[in-house]
């Protein structure tokens, strides 16, 4: 993890900005990198990558970020997962890579999602569930985005969501949203956006408000932002500036994830 503050206006006219970083609000900010490849942990069934801390793993420099609590990337072996479990007061965001991820819980709903598709889990006041890979003989990778929500307690509720109506090559496509019609809600204010953009592209993320912190995780590909280069499962977050410059390096993907930050 490499944690950095300084003023990225001296960085102009370097050979490291030839990609014309213009668009980025060149003033003071903090940011952090992770590695995705730190933080692995081995479970019967499954291997899991968590960036911030989360269940037996503690690290008191990695405790999320804004709303956002928990962002694990779990690769299951065919026939195991997430038996039966109690959640509550947690807005869950699934999202599968490869393979089929199924769903279930103790009111009665069951899906199952592939990718191109994702899934909002508001647990609320309380809710038993599980997610499994009930394929015989293919892999299932997922991830699992934890949020804290806006309001406690609230009615418990699954919605599951197709990207092909949303997603647009070499643009910055909202997912989920507080104040769209057109796009997924959840019980926070935070919104969640991809991009699948085409190698020795530019793309550039306006922040609906100054004061928001933004997460960046690589999901395949090769991204830079600022001076520094991003591979897949790395993550980036930063605080202050209004605009965030990302630049693919390769045919790359990446979630963006906008947070109020206290």
């Amino acid at each position: 993890m490499i944690v950095k503050s300084f003023d990225p206006a001296s960085q102009r006219g370097t050979s490291k900005y030839k990609n014309d970083m213009k668009g980025n609000n060149f003033g003071d900010y903090n940011y952090t990198i992770n590695n995705g490849k730190n933080n692995k942990h081995n479970m019967e069934g499954r291997r899991s990558f968590y960036t911030f801390s989360y269940d037996n793993y503690w690290n008191p420099d990695k405790t999320g970020f804004g709303d956002i609590l928990a962002l694990n990337e779990h690769i299951v072996s065919p026939g195991s997962g997430f038996d039966m479990h109690y959640t509550a007061n947690v807005d869950i965001l699934l999202f599968p890579l490869n393979g089929e991820l199924s769903y279930t819980d103790n009111l009665g709903n069951q899906t199952k999602i592939i990718n191109g598709q994702f899934m909002i889990l508001s647990t609320g006041r309380g809710l038993i569930h599980r997610e499994m890979n009930d394929s015989r003989t293919e892999e299932l990778k997922f991830l699992q985005i934890n949020f804290e929500p806006k309001i406690l307690n609230s009615e418990p509720s699954f919605h599951y969501f197709s990207l092909n109506s949303l997603i647009k090559r070499n643009q910055i496509s909202t997912m989920v949203s507080p104040d769209s019609n057109i796009c997924s809600k959840m019980n926070q204010n935070v919104y969640v956006s991809m991009c699948k953009y085409d190698k020795w592209n530019l793309i550039k993320y306006q922040k609906r408000s100054p004061a928001n912190g933004v997460y960046v995780f690589v999901l395949e590909g090769k991204v830079q932002i600022f001076d520094d280069v991003l591979n897949a499962h790395d993550g980036y977050s930063i605080q202050g500036g209004e605009n965030l410059s990302l630049y693919s390096l390769a045919d790359s993907k990446a979630l963006i994830i906008e947070t109020p930050m206290y």
